[in-house]
C-alpha cells in the first residue's frame, strides 16, 4: 500500500490537499516553539543542519514554497532509492526484499 502510494503521489496531488498538509505542518512547528524542550531541538537541528539557527518567517517561508512539482520531485527520487528493509517479529510469510522492490520500480 505506501508503495503504491509513493508511486501514485505526483498523479494524484492537488492544490486542497497540498494546502491542507502544509497548514498542518505550520501549525505543528508554531506549536512546538510554545515547549522549551522543543524549541531546544529545532535549534539544535537547525545548528547541526545549516549551521545557524532559523527565524520561523524564514522556515514557513519554505513550507509555503513547496508545490506539487516538488513533492512530485522527491515522491521519484524516493522510489528510485534503493530500500532498506528491517523486520521485527516473525518474518514467516514476509514479502520479499525484491517483490517490494518491483512495486515502487
Amino acid at each position: 500500500m505506501v508503495c503504491a502510494e509513493i508511486r501514485q503521489t505526483p498523479a494524484t496531488l492537488d492544490k486542497a490537499e497540498i494546502d491542507r498538509a502544509r497548514a498542518q505542518l505550520k501549525a505543528g512547528i508554531l506549536m512546538a516553539r510554545e515547549s522549551s524542550s522543543s524549541r531546544c531541538e529545532q535549534l539544535a537541528q537547525q545548528l547541526l543542519v545549516y549551521g545557524r539557527p532559523l527565524a520561523t518567517e524564514e522556515i514557513i517561508g519554505k513550507v509555503d514554497a513547496v508545490d506539487a512539482a516538488a513533492i512530485g520531485r522527491v515522491a521519484r527520487r524516493i522510489a528510485a532509492t534503493p530500500l532498506t528493509m528491517t523486520t521485527l517479529g516473525p518474518v514467516d510469510g514476509l514479502e520479499s526484499y525484491a517483490a517490494i522492490s518491483a512495486r515502487l520500480a
